[in-house]
């Protein structure tokens, strides 16, 4: 890398540093975390939630998208009562043993407990026909309280974009009259969810607005080792939006784009542990480096402590770092794989890189068994290069491309013909 770059770039680097202000972030969940906490880096803004306001969400940003969670932190559990919906009638809480229980998915938004179940779509199947997504599953949710709720998805109807869904409480050793809900997805708009909470028979809005958080600090559960067997526990940690990645490094900045996240658990819960000798939480020295897919701003946030159920309070730290890492540490070198039709059994490897030219690119081939069927290194000549690679030796079909330059790697699967 020629020097006067580099200097120039470290005395930018250190003027940016020197001068980024640093927020003092704090959330309250409230006593045994009763609040869900809804954060906006960019605004400085927390918006808390009664946990407890709703029960069931419904996924409201695609009307394709079959996604339908539980308020599994109300400590609400779902069960697949029954995959024939002839049963409606019978269904019987005595036989709850039998019931299978299922989770929301903690790494995407739109894996909700009733995507789980024994259904193509979980809860459903997809008729070519009308586009929409039919309800063949019955589920049963039971509540702390001994409550019961029966609950069926009847269609997802996707041309409109629009939840009907039909359910019956469980009161004095019998079932109350059905009640059938429709609700579209216009009737919140710019949040990832639609709400409702079946006990009170009522549409809640505990989501703001998605351009007013990123980061939501709460209770949610997630699958965790028990020596050799898989337990659901319930955490408290942080999931983030779904316009929203997340880097997490021990020390110094991600080394590319790569690193950063969409599982929505990428901050979670494990940056804190509870220190037995004292009683209160030990604060990990991680970075969490979090960037906006549709502001591209990027924060470095650290979390500072966390006070537990007493008060469910959180601390944090974080600035902005955007114009450090949004030029010089992400998207550094990238790679284009392509084949032409017009060369038969060739592939064009197209370099764009910002970096130093001292770095080799690797190129490795593999076959779909795994096996390495060509290797080959070459240097770069300028920022930016095409290289064509005649592959004639290897027979037709379908092969993994593998690029590495330095700390980038990527790769591709491609078709010889």
């Amino acid at each position: 890398m020629n020097t006067k770059f580099t200097l120039l770039a470290a005395a930018l680097f250190m003027n940016v540093a020197a001068h980024a202000q640093q927020i003092n972030g704090q959330v309250t969940m409230g006593p045994n975390y009763a609040n869900d906490v809804y954060y906006g880096l960019d605004g400085q803004t927390a918006t808390e939630t009664n946990r407890a306001d709703w029960d069931i969400s419904f996924y409201r940003k695609s009307n394709f998208s079959t996604g339908v969670r539980v308020n599994d932190t109300k400590g609400i559990q779902v069960f697949e009562a029954s995959n024939d919906l002839s049963t409606w009638s019978t269904i019987n809480v005595a036989n709850a043993s039998s019931w299978t229980e299922l989770y929301n998915d903690d790494t995407n938004w739109q894996e909700g407990a009733f995507n789980q179940g024994s259904a193509a779509y979980g809860w459903g199947a997809y008729d070519i026909a009308t586009h929409n997504v039919n309800g063949t599953v019955i589920f049963v949710l039971k509540y702390t309280s001994g409550e019961y709720v029966k609950f069926k998805i009847d269609k997802l109807v996707a041309t409109q974009g629009q939840y009907n869904f039909t359910y019956s409480k469980y009161t004095n050793g019998a079932w109350s009259a059905d009640k059938s809900v429709a609700i579209s997805h216009s009737s919140s708009e710019n949040r990832l969810f639609n709400y409702y909470n079946l006990l009170t028979d009522k549409v809640a809005t505990p989501e703001p607005e998605q351009s007013k958080w990123d980061l939501k600090f709460t209770k949610y559960i997630t699958p965790l080792d028990a020596g050799g067997s898989t337990v659901m526990y319930s955490v408290t940690g942080v999931l983030q939006s779904d316009v929203i990645k997340v880097a997490k490094t021990e020390s110094g900045n991600p080394t590319d784009d790569a690193a950063y996240l969409a599982a929505i658990n990428t901050a979670g819960y494990d940056w804190k542990t509870f220190n037995m000798s004292s009683g209160g939480y030990t604060i990990k020295p991680t970075n969490f480096f979090i960037k906006n897919s549709t502001t591209s701003k990027i924060y470095k946030l650290n979390f500072t402590s966390f006070e537990g159920s007493a008060t469910g309070i959180v601390k944090f730290n974080y600035e902005d770092v955007t114009k450090t890492l949004g030029t010089t540490d992400l998207n550094k070198t990238s790679f284009g794989i392509y084949t032409n039709t017009n060369q038969p059994k060739t592939i064009s490897i197209v370099y764009n890189s910002k970096e130093s030219l001292s770095s080799d690119i690797s190129v490795q081939i593999f076959a779909m068994n795994g096996q390495l069927v060509h290797q080959e290194n070459y240097k770069p000549t300028s920022s930016f290069t095409n290289k064509t690679i005649q592959l004639s030796k290897l027979p037709a079909g379908v092969y993994i491309v593998k690029l590495q330059s330095a700390s980038k790697v990527e790769s591709k699967k491609v078709v010889l013909q």
